[in-house]
């Protein structure tokens, strides 16, 4: 969020750079701020002949060059978005043209040029120190626990709503960090629910169950030893194309998860410090709260242990990795 309000305040100033770097995991936040720096750059009547959207991978610094010294026409300033520039990263393939660390060293005013990189850049490159020291570098992380969930407050907030806490964290939980399914999610909910104020007990009827959320009912299914209906759960998510590789990583974690809640709670520690030390939001510590009263420590430890064999074999071609899932998930819930 750092990197958005950076942008909004200074475009709030009317302060705009020649370059800028928007980089990060995070491409809904950074495609975002290419929208808005395009929306404060160029007018609709100035777009057609002063837009250009450049392809890194496949076009030469040399290119990026003649674009941006191309006069602007009726108007102050051209845009010019490269996406993907590969000679930002580290690797093969990834030298830049001279003409483009020429071009760096005094770039255009009349032109606004935009980097846009998915990832991290490597900042040892000389092109990258000078963009830091000509221009604007902008890193869009993966939102997490209170931005998160402040992003999801203001999103159901521009659609005339509220949300309870209870309810962005329970979307947050169950979607995950992806903005775009996010605001599909938030724009369904908006839409469909009729009242004002948005509840997680609204979300759960119509919010499609992501990874995260089937291994929360997975795990509630086998500590309550139902290994029927885990193994049906299972085998949906399967058919959905979820794959077992990271079905096993996420079981893996939540039963860590499970492991650290019972060891912080035979402690003491409870409510926000309980979600805070376990790093989760409150929604899914109370979740593994009440998870983790089916099990000892003793137990969560050998279930670790089960888990990981499970989580070696896959990796190691020992048994086709569906049936050693759905022996696992057995293997959990008739635990006792």
């Amino acid at each position: 969020m750092e990197a958005t309000e950076q942008l909004d305040k200074s475009l709030k100033r009317g302060v705009t750079s020649s370059v800028y770097l928007l980089c990060g995991e995070e491409s809904y936040l950074r495609n975002e701020a290419v929208d808005k720096i395009k929306g404060y750059v160029l007018t609709e009547d100035s777009e057609a002949f002063n837009f250009e959207v450049i392809d890194g991978e496949k076009n030469s610094g040399a290119n990026v060059v003649s674009a941006c010294e191309t006069l602007p026409v009726f108007a102050e300033k051209r845009l010019v978005i490269v996406n993907n520039p590969v000679y930002l990263k580290g690797g093969k393939g990834a030298e830049v043209d001279q003409d483009l660390l020429d071009y760096m060293e005094n770039p255009n005013p009349s032109t606004c040029l935009v980097f846009n990189v998915d990832g991290k850049v490597d900042k040892r490159k000389k092109i990258v120190k000078l963009i830091y020291e000509k221009g604007q570098v902008l890193w869009f992380q993966s939102l997490r626990g209170y931005y998160l969930t402040k992003w999801i407050n203001e999103q159901v907030k521009r659609r005339k709503k509220l949300i309870d806490t209870e309810g962005a964290e329970f979307l947050a939980t169950a979607v995950g960090e992806n903005l775009l399914l996010l605001e599909q999610e938030i724009e369904k909910a908006t839409t469909f629910i009729t009242e004002k104020q948005i509840t997680k007990g609204d979300l759960e009827k119509i919010v499609s169950p992501t990874s995260h959320m089937n291994v929360f009912n997975l795990i509630d299914l086998v500590s309550e030893q139902k290994p029927v209906a885990a193994s049906h759960l299972l085998e949906t998510m399967l058919h959905q194309g979820e794959a077992p590789i990271k079905l096993i990583f996420l079981l893996a974690r939540q039963y860590r998860l499970l492991l650290k809640t019972k060891l912080l709670k035979e402690r003491g520690v409870m409510g926000k410090e309980l979600a805070s030390r376990l790093g989760v939001m409150g929604f899914v510590a109370r979740k593994l709260e009440g998870q983790c009263g089916n099990y000892g420590p003793e137990e969560l430890i050998q279930l670790m242990s089960h888990i990981t064999e499970v989580e070696v074999a896959m990796k190691t071609g020992k048994g086709h990795h569906d049936l050693l899932l759905k022996n696992l998930i057995l293997k959990l819930a008739e635990k006792k």
